[in-house]
């Protein structure tokens, strides 16, 4: 691999090396602005086949370099192929650069399941190779494993909207007190968790549709810590309530005791 200043105009952009679906303008606008305060920025990779350098990463940097009228830009390549600058291209923006959304990374597995060089790889290989997640690519490579998926998370997320409904406080915790003492959940909160589940769903088909899993998974659990403190909280009322109609029996049954202590007396 070398590192050389070229012509602006013999890199390449059109030989299918990049996988986004769209250039963000504004990202380019903000690289120009940093070039205009004397921001220094990585050397363009690519692959120069002889004749053109094929751009496999670097296209929002190019577009800001163009923009300013720049003749020559620092580009570190290696020799090869077009094909195998679609191939380097897979793994960019991994780690640095414009995040890449769910269509990129989707168009970026497509591209490695019909790759003369990718196309026989394991899910792992290609998980490694794109820094996507195996559920993902799975998902795309099979879509027979994402309905799989699919049912499964479905199955999950209604268990544990049961278990949310569920009256917390145990049979043997339960206390005759009146008719009008209720422990259990509301209506409301019945019906609340109904919309509940609905919505865990929805979280969970986002989930498949995108491979920020682990960005996904943290909303998921500060979600459910959020309605897990919620629960806890309406827990704690509850308990109280027992334990305020337990004093009332117990102060009840001392009236009672006396009551009858004095009947004994007099009689």
């Amino acid at each position: 691999m070398k590192t050389e200043s070229v012509p602006i105009e013999i890199i390449r952009t059109d030989g299918n090396t990049q996988y986004r679906d769209a250039i963000d303008e504004g990202v380019v606008a903000q690289y120009t602005q940093e070039l205009l305060s004397g921001a220094t920025f990585p050397p363009l990779q690519a692959v120069f086949d002889g004749s053109h350098y094929w751009l496999v990463d670097g296209f929002h940097r190019l577009r800001a370099y163009k923009g300013l009228n720049h003749r020559q830009v620092t580009v570190q390549s290696e020799n090869g192929s077009q094909s195998h600058a679609q191939y380097l291209a897979l793994g960019v923006n991994t780690s640095h650069g414009l995040q890449r959304n769910t269509a990129t990374k989707r168009r970026i597995v497509e591209a490695a399941l019909k790759h003369p060089e990718t196309k026989a790889l394991s899910t792992y290989e290609l998980s490694k190779l794109c820094g996507l997640s195996q559920p993902f690519i799975n998902s795309i490579r099979n879509p027979e494993v994402k309905a799989k998926q699919q049912e499964a998370r479905e199955k999950s997320v209604i268990n544990k909207i049961k278990q949310k409904v569920t009256n917390p406080i145990s049979s043997e915790d339960v206390f005759l007190v009146s008719d009008a003492d209720d422990f259990g959940p509301s209506e409301e909160e019945i019906e609340a968790s109904e919309l509940a589940q609905k919505a865990d769903i929805d979280i969970m088909n986002k989930m498949l549709e995108s491979d920020d899993v682990m960005a996904t998974l943290h909303a998921e659990v500060k979600r459910l810590s959020d309605d897990n403190a919620s629960l806890q909280s309406r827990v704690n009322a509850l308990m109280r309530e027992k334990n305020k109609a337990i004093d009332l029996l117990k102060s009840a049954q001392r009236k009672l005791d006396r009551l009858k202590k004095q009947e004994l007396q007099s009689a």
